[in-house]
């Protein structure tokens, strides 16, 4: 899917606005969306999310009238986390949270810094059934997202469409045991 410079420029704008595509999705700088599927998992086991179709956001915009799978835009209620890293060479700034309308709805946003005052958007991943983010954690190239409901989604900063979501019992590589809040050592 190439995107144009309207699209990127588009992105950017609603980037700033701090709004997005109200669909399970990876929002990236470029212009580009990859819409995702948006099963949640049943279990404890890990669930990866899958690519369901890739577009670019004023494709999106123009399908999207009338279109019930494209309907809205939202916007940020709050912030809740947000972390630095070096990676491949770039720092970034990360954050998560909550967006609008719906206590259910959560994000998780990557950008590159360019200088001390200014950033451009990497990507910005939205789920309608996560709850808001509100911790975040990195491991070897795979950023950690804590959701409130329980689920950690871990996407590869390489490749943010590739998305898995574990539940919250299953980890104690969080910094502290989360069954009996002992600090890991």
């Amino acid at each position: 899917m190439n995107a144009t410079d309207d699209d990127r420029d588009l992105a950017e704008a609603l980037w700033r606005g701090e709004t997005c595509l109200a669909n399970d999705s990876i929002q990236f700088g470029d212009g580009t969306i990859a819409i995702l599927s948006s099963d949640m998992p049943l279990s404890s086991r890990a669930t990866s999310l899958k690519v369901l179709r890739q577009s670019t956001w004023l494709a999106v915009l123009v399908e999207g009238l009338g279109n019930p799978l494209h309907s809205s835009l939202l916007t940020w209620v709050s912030r809740l986390r947000e972390i630095r890293t070096k990676f491949a060479g770039h720092q970034l700034r990360i954050e998560s949270g909550e967006c609008s309308g719906n206590g259910s709805f959560g994000y998780v946003a990557v950008e590159k810094e360019r200088d001390s005052s200014s950033s451009e958007l990497r990507w910005v991943a939205f789920f309608s059934g996560s709850n808001p983010f509100d911790e975040l954690s990195i491991q070897d190239g795979v950023l950690h997202a804590l959701s409130t409901s329980g689920y950690r989604y871990s996407f590869q900063l390489s490749d943010p469409t590739n998305v898995s979501i574990q539940q919250r019992e299953d980890l104690t590589w969080w910094g502290k045991d989360e069954k009996n809040g002992i600090e890991d050592k």
